[in-house]
């Protein structure tokens, strides 16, 4: 565990809520669903989500390619723990069942994509490493219900919609009243495995950890307002390169888990061409979540 290189920079009175597009409010849709976007007849959690037919967009009434992303269904929240539907691992999608008290470790991890000219793009996600076993449990088929397998490391990813084979485009991200609703925002969670080996073994990409100081109730309530969010939201809200983004809504998570004041996300004119990355870093380290930075993940796993 080094110290973290990048302590925060000084956040300037001039500082612009989300950034200069802030202005218009992201949209939310009620559920649509259609049974002939369903790919797993037989799964009750495979709802058949569309871009909403109500939605200002080409993509309207298509069907939205859930083969790899889904938001969770939530199937138990008490005393003993969380179990929701629809966890990815291994290309398929189980009931997870995650005892309370057992997130060991919340780490944020920043991922740089290509620059667009000197403006560095990103994505970011959470990651909960756990000191008890989560139980896979088949969701679907014959053996409906029975534990798969147990697993103990699993990330948080909020991430676009699409209908199947519509890339996407940062600038087609940016949510103002005169352009068009072109991708839909759903929280899902992921195997730490499954994410290392498409982002790093596959693509190539560094993917940097820093350890989030939290006490053990707000781990454990950051896994719940996650689990709780991605249950209400569905895929019913509209994508915003600005105000509804992977990063937004984890600052909305860790806002509510932690009732830290200062946990607000917003892009400063000094961190325009780091927006993303760099600033929630930045954010983290100022409102006192961050202290570490640990090793890549590539570095990690490589291990």
């Amino acid at each position: 565990m080094k110290h973290l290189k990048k302590l925060v920079t000084g956040i300037s009175s001039g500082a612009i809520l989300l950034s200069a597009f802030s202005a218009a409010a992201a949209t939310s849709y009620p559920g649509n669903y259609d049974k002939r976007c369903r790919l797993n007849q037989s799964d009750a959690y495979d709802l058949g989500w569309i871009f909403p037919a109500q939605a200002k967009s080409p993509y309207r009434g298509r069907c939205l390619d859930t083969s790899i992303k889904r938001p969770a269904f939530l199937l138990q929240l008490n005393s003993e723990g969380f179990r929701f539907a629809n966890f990815h691992y291994q290309g398929k999608f189980y009931e997870i069942a995650i005892p309370r008290m057992s997130v060991e470790k919340v780490i944020f991890n920043t991922e740089h994509f290509k620059p667009v000219g000197p403006i560095k793009p990103a994505h970011t996600q959470l990651r909960f490493v756990l000191n008890k076993d989560a139980k896979l449990i088949y969701q679907y088929g014959s053996r409906k219900g029975q534990v798969y397998k147990n697993i103990r490391d699993f990330i948080l990813s909020v991430d676009y919609m699409v209908p199947r084979g519509v890339p996407y485009r940062p600038i087609e991200g940016i949510k103002i009243p005169f352009l068009k609703e072109n991708y839909m925002n759903a929280y899902r969670f992921i195997s730490t495995q499954d994410r290392y080996e498409d982002r790093v073994l596959k693509v190539g990409r560094t993917i940097q950890q820093y350890l989030l100081e939290l006490s053990d109730e707000e781990k454990d309530a950051t896994l719940k307002y996650a689990v709780h969010f991605s249950h209400q939201k569905q895929a019913h809200e509209v994508y915003s390169l600005s105000s509804r983004n992977c990063t937004t809504e984890l600052f909305r998570v860790l806002g509510q888990a932690t009732k830290n004041p200062a946990l607000s996300w917003y892009v400063t004119p000094d961190a325009i061409l780091d927006p993303v990355a760099g600033q929630s870093v930045d954010l983290l380290v100022k409102a006192g979540l961050i202290r570490y930075e640990l090793p890549t993940m590539n570095e990690e796993f490589a291990r």
